[in-house]
């Protein structure tokens, strides 16, 4: 999901400004849509 030397370079950034503890959380997410059309009988949609 991320690159070894991605996550390195981004939790030392995040500790260089002095904090003890940086850790990276990845989520891999897939999102879905649905949309309803429903004709109104004049020719439109709602």
């Amino acid at each position: 999901m991320i690159e070894e030397a991605t996550a390195r370079r981004v939790l030392r950034k995040a500790l260089s400004s002095g904090g003890d503890f940086a850790e990276l959380f990845v989520e891999r997410r897939h999102g879905y849509s649905l949309r309803l059309v429903v004709p109104t009988g004049d020719g439109g949609e709602k």
